[in-house]
């Protein structure tokens, strides 16, 4: 169906009514023509089509707020997304970082282990080494008392030419005392020369026997070298305490 329009001027344009009864200003290309006012059969046209174009009016309206929420609702989506897909980050990366430690335990826990079963190596070996203790009836043989840190009194004889590396090695053999430690005089307070055992200290080795390397330009220091008594009470001191 196609109707005419009021008051426009001669003009390639034309006004018709779609098969649904919509309003369309068209493009006329085959033809100009004058257009003539035309109230008097537009307006009956204008009212019959009236509910028609408010019903095309409201689909639009409709339409234009579907999309609206349905564009919210994919906006609400993709933002719901991306917070699980940042939870799910975050797990993995807290997944990740308690593998890690708890290989780093292991590790660590296997270190230790090898570091302690090295030590016990080292003790035995160590404590074959001690020359057996002289007789308390021994004119040349010198009582030692030894205070650990944790109150444990330590009682031993050696003989006054003894290397003093042999105190060393009896309280580092002892399950009690500290590993690393300094060993101290009662009166007058002096550490004695020397320092205890460990895997890492390079100054203690096996292929001369002396695992601490004490000694001075004199040759290896002796309990009587250093002035100890027949009787003498040393302290030993943790030194990671």
């Amino acid at each position: 169906m196609m109707g005419t329009v009021a008051r426009f001027i001669t003009f390639p344009l034309q006004l018709i009514y779609d098969t649904f009864g919509a309003l369309k200003l068209v493009w006329n290309f085959i033809r100009r023509i004058n257009i003539v006012e035309t109230n008097s059969n537009t307006q009956p046209r204008i009212e019959e089509n009236e509910d028609t174009l408010s019903a095309a009016s409201l689909e639009l309206q409709e339409r234009i707020m579907n999309r609206r929420i349905r564009q919210e609702q994919d906006e609400a989506y993709m933002e719901s997304l991306r917070a699980d897909q940042e939870k799910d980050r975050k797990k993995q990366e807290e997944k990740l970082k308690k593998e890690t430690e708890e290989r780093q335990r292991k590790q660590k826990e296997m270190e230790e282990a090898k570091q302690r079963e090295r030590l016990l190596e080292l003790k035995v070996t160590l404590a074959d080494k001690i020359p057996p203790e002289p007789s308390s009836s021994d004119p040349d043989a010198i009582r030692v008392v030894i205070k650990l840190p944790n109150g444990t009194r330590l009682k031993r004889r050696y003989h006054k030419t003894d290397h003093l590396k042999y105190l060393y090695y009896f309280v580092f053999c002892h399950e009690q005392a500290p590993v690393h430690f300094q060993i101290t005089t009662n009166f007058p307070r002096k550490n004695l020369p020397g320092s205890p055992p460990t895997l890492e200290n390079t100054e203690c080795n096996e292929t001369n026997g002396d695992f601490c390397n004490i000694s001075n330009n004199d040759g290896p220091l002796t309990f009587e070298s250093i002035g100890l008594g027949k009787s003498e009470v040393l302290f030993v001191h943790d030194l990671e305490a």
